[in-house]
């Protein structure tokens, strides 16, 4: 198993790092973003918000897209 640190919210860090990946065929792809943000929801700004949804629900897209695509393929 191998990991890395990357931005997870940009397509190409993640079409890259599936690329380098040495073990084929691909059998699993997690998605672990660190979100930790702590604020009660009326505090909670737009910019705060668009953040973790992001690092949360776009980064898991992105992933689970490119990273099926491969699977797929083998």
């Amino acid at each position: 198993m191998r990991g890395a640190r990357m931005d997870a919210r940009r397509e190409e860090e993640v079409v890259r790092f599936l690329q380098q990946r040495s073990i084929r065929p691909l059998e699993i792809c997690v998605v672990n973003p660190g979100a930790n943000v702590n604020f009660p929801i009326l505090e909670t700004t737009e910019r705060v918000f668009r953040k973790v949804w992001e690092m949360a629900c776009y980064a898991g897209f992105l992933r689970g897209t490119r990273s099926r695509r491969l699977m797929l393929a083998a």
